[in-house]
Formats: C-alpha cells, structure tokens, sequence
C-alpha cells in the first residue's frame, strides 16, 4: 500500500513533467526553400492568416539563413524586425517578404501556436518570387502549414522548392521555473520522509 509520502513524491513529479511538457513555445519545424534552379533578383514571402471567425494563433519565425537582400517589408498583425525573430498573429492578413538573391537555398524556423479554443483555421504559407511573379506555376505556396484547434499542423510541400523537418522546440522561461519549483518540493518531501523514517 503506497504510503501518503510515496503518493505526494509521484505526485510531485507528473506536474513537474507535465509543466514541462505543457510550457514549450509551440511546435517547432525547419523550412528549407531551393532556388538553386533559377538566377537573379527574386524574394521570399511568408504569410499567416486567419479565417473569419478563426480561434487565436500565432507564429514565430527566426534563425533565416541564404543570400537574403537588404530590402524588405511586413504588413499586418507582425512584429520584429529582420533576421527575426518576426511574431505573427492571425488577426486579418499578415505578411513579410525580403529580397533573395535566386540560386541557392533559404532557410529558417517557425514555431507555430496551435489554436486551443473553437474557431475557423489559420494558414501559415511560404512563397517564393521571381522579379515579376511566382516561381511556382499556379502561385501556389512552397510550404503550407493549416492550424486548426487542437491538432497537429498539416503540412503541404512542394518537393520542387521547399522541404520541412521537425526541430526541438526550446521551453519558455517558466516552464523551466515550473520544473525546478516541482523538483523542490519533491525533494523536500523525500527529506521529510527520510527524516520521519529515521525517527521510526
């Protein structure tokens, strides 16, 4: 039979777990854009929009890689400033595009909020450009991530132009105070039983 200190020391350490678990900033991918079969001036847009009537979402995007240009704009619900991180929310249209120098590959990480309360979907969509349109045929995106409340991101690719691979989101502040919070009073406890066990 577990005694109160064995039941409170579990206790302890499922909230320290999941207070980890819960606390991460988001879910994390890699996006890989290749131009490396075209040349010129070209730019990379990234746009996050929601639907009327959309649950409230966000995404963060940082860490760009490749021959970006010094020109540039957002649009919109963003905040930050280029190499990033630049802060998406989906209230309305919201955009940002830099120059690219065409031929080679731009790269970088988006942390995507996933929607918790009902609501419409919210699309997070990567474009690539030449100097006076689309590379892509139809002016489709080259990657697309659809949020919907309480799912996992669905993604679309095309394999032509982009690639996405999961990455380790990194945990916020709190989650590590959380942690250390629910790690001390395990010990605490564990010291109390030690000290009631050595009375007995």
């Amino acid at each position: 039979m577990k005694t109160f200190t064995q039941t409170m020391s579990g206790a302890l350490l499922a909230l320290a777990l999941a207070a980890a678990g819960l606390a991460q900033a988001g879910t994390r991918y890699h996006v890989d854009v290749d131009s490396t079969g075209y040349a010129g001036d070209g730019s990379l847009e990234l746009t996050f929009l929601g639907l009327a009537g959309a649950a409230p979402a966000g995404a963060t995007a940082s860490g760009f890689t490749g021959d970006f240009g010094p020109d540039g704009g957002q649009e919109g619900s963003v905040t930050g400033a280029f190499p990033g991180p630049l802060v998406f929310t989906n209230a309305g249209t919201n955009d940002f595009w830099r120059a690219v120098t065409l031929g080679g590959v731009f790269g970088f990480d988006v942390d995507l909020d996933v929607p918790t309360a009902p609501g419409a979907g919210t699309t997070f969509a990567v474009y690539l450009a030449g100097a006076s349109a689309y590379l892509t045929p139809d002016g489709s995106p080259v990657a697309r991530f659809d949020l919907a409340t309480g799912m996992a991101p669905a993604i679309a690719t095309n394999p032509l132009f982009a690639s996405v691979t999961p990455a380790a989101a990194v945990p916020e502040p709190a989650s590590w105070a959380l942690v250390a919070g629910g790690l001390t009073l395990l010990g605490g406890v564990r010291r109390r039983a030690g000290t009631a066990h050595g009375r007995t």
